[in-house]
């Protein structure tokens, strides 16, 4: 069965994440001309396409998601670590929170 896909709907990523989840149970080849890719697997019946299909649009939609949320991620991410940020030392400055220099004499 071959399963043609318009390149501007879908992009690559989604289609190879599809076709690693299926690939358990499915040998599948993929290919390329120069509006549609072509998912090629000769195991395949309507049940698989319609699953492929499913699993396609799911890995498609995260992809999306992921593009249009990525600034807001790394925002989340910067405000949670800030205050870490700012304690950084530089090279070859430590803390001593045991005080060992001290007691040490240095």
């Amino acid at each position: 069965m071959v399963i043609r896909l318009k390149k501007s709907i879908y992009n690559i990523e989604a289609i190879r994440n599809t076709i690693y989840w299926f690939s358990k149970n499915f040998e599948i080849l993929v290919s390329d001309d120069e509006d549609y890719f072509e998912v090629i697997s000769e195991n395949f019946n309507e049940i698989d396409r319609k699953e492929f299909i499913k699993s396609l649009n799911d890995f498609s939609l995260r992809e999306q998601i992921n593009m249009e949320t990525k600034d807001i991620k790394n925002l989340v991410v910067s405000k949670a670590f800030y205050p870490d940020l700012l304690k950084f030392k530089d090279i070859g400055e430590f803390d001593d929170p045991i005080n060992i220099l001290k007691r040490n004499g240095n």
